[in-house]
């Protein structure tokens, strides 16, 4: 935890595959709200379920700094996608 600069399971799992460490507890909240089990989770299967997610759910997750939106290009750049 103290490497990703996180709280918990969830926001690690979250901030290994390149969300920003403000919304990671969110998102991983939804990740694991979606019934998944986030100890069987493999990275392929988060970045696509991160890929999928529609921008109101980034929105909800964002913590006002900046928009869902921006939040999820900062993510696809970390990841290499844009």
């Amino acid at each position: 935890m103290v490497y990703y600069g996180v709280g918990s399971d969830k926001a690690i799992l979250m901030s290994m595959n390149g969300v920003p460490r403000r919304i990671a507890e969110k998102l991983g909240r939804t990740y694991s709200d979606d019934n998944r089990t986030i100890y069987d989770a493999r990275s392929h299967d988060v970045l696509n379920w991160l890929e999928d997610q529609k921008i109101s759910v980034w929105d909800k997750a964002s913590d006002g700094s900046l928009t869902g939106s921006e939040y999820k290009k900062i993510w696809q750049i970390n990841e290499g996608l844009l």
